[in-house]
């Protein structure tokens, strides 16, 4: 197992978490800042002609602003990690897919002339400009013998687009929810 599959197995682990300790952490120091609020004004005191109260003021706005911060920076981490998970997956997948096929199954059944099934995946669209406003629905597996080792994909249909597939590969958690890629094909159609 490499290291980007620990990371991918840690990551699972922590990603639905994510945003609950972030906004956790937000709130806590948003509820901080309002009690301290809350006590000042309950004491008639004026944050305005104190110049003490300025400083305390002031160090509860940091304090709020330095809390967002850290929550748009577990955000980006996340979105980084995401991003090193799903780049490996697609360096993974590439190789098998350049390399001799000898057998294609889809969703458990042999699929006799695959060609034309190939030649649409080894085209797959990995850029960021693949998305655009549809959604994965129905999912197909594709199962591959490869001279470089068996693989696993699973295709699911373009909400917008009926011969427009979003590629998974579920080596990876993390790819088994988010895309490694596009493709188009036909061959794909009343299944």
């Amino acid at each position: 197992m490499n290291s980007v599959h620990q990371l991918d197995d840690i990551f699972s682990i922590l990603f639905p978490h994510v945003i609950d300790i972030c906004m956790v952490a937000w709130a806590t120091a948003l509820g901080v800042i309002i009690a301290e609020h809350i006590r000042k004004a309950e004491k008639g005191e004026n944050f305005l002609d104190n110049a003490a109260l300025k400083g305390e003021k002031f160090l509860g706005n940091v304090a709020f602003f330095a809390a967002l911060f850290v929550f748009g920076g577990i955000i980006a981490s996340t979105l980084y990690v995401c991003n090193v998970i799903v780049s490996n997956a697609q360096r993974e997948v590439m190789p098998q897919l350049q390399g001799e096929i000898y057998s294609v199954q889809i969703d458990g059944r042999n699929l006799r002339n695959f060609a034309p099934l190939i030649a649409d995946i080894r085209k797959i669209n990995t850029s960021y400009s693949r998305y655009h406003h549809s959604h994965p629905t129905h999912c197909i597996e594709i199962s591959l013998r490869t001279e470089n080792g068996d693989l696993l994909l699973n295709l699911a249909r373009a909400s917008g687009n009926p011969q427009e597939y979003w590629v998974f590969y579920p080596l990876y958690k993390t790819t088994s929810k988010n895309d490694i890629g596009k493709v188009s094909t036909s061959v794909l159609d009343g299944l």
